[in-house]
């Protein structure tokens, strides 16, 4: 699974998560896909914390 295909998968499933439009419509998805997204998001948050020698990331609220 690439990035931008594990993105797409979490950001489908975050959008079912918290009863957007589309969550009436589509069910939560494949959990082993949802785990292979979060799988290859972790490797890169952990590569990217290890490059920019971060430990916190403020995480600002989404506006609908």
């Amino acid at each position: 699974m690439t990035v931008k295909q594990a993105i797409k998968v979490l950001k489908k499933h975050n959008n079912w998560r918290r009863g957007g439009r589309a969550s009436q419509q589509d069910p939560m998805g494949n959990p082993t896909e949802l785990g292979k997204a979060l799988d290859v998001l972790l490797i890169v948050a952990k590569d990217y914390t290890t490059i920019y020698n971060m430990d916190k990331v403020d995480i600002k609220p989404v506006k609908k």
